[in-house]
């Protein structure tokens, strides 16, 4: 069985950190990152099993990722202050 790859789009390289540290330990093949547009030059359809996206960015809005891309597996992350 080949391991199942997650992407993670944070602004917060620490939560970045602490979701690839726990997933990987479980075996899971994690590419993250804090810029979405850095990001955008990694993306290759249908190759993410799930795809853990934080709404709230600096530099690019979540839901443009999620509407030009449509992941069929996606977690949203909102925090608010």
């Amino acid at each position: 069985m080949s391991k199942r790859i997650i992407w993670i789009i944070h602004d917060y390289i620490h939560i970045n950190n602490l979701f690839k540290l726990f997933l990987e330990y479980d075996g899971y093949i994690v590419a993250a990152f804090n810029d979405p547009i850095y990001a955008l030059y990694s993306f290759r359809k249908n190759t993410y099993d799930l795809v853990l996206l934080d709404l709230k960015m600096p530099r690019m809005n979540g839901m443009i990722l999620y509407e030009k891309y449509e992941f069929y597996s996606i977690i949203l992350f909102y925090y608010c202050k």
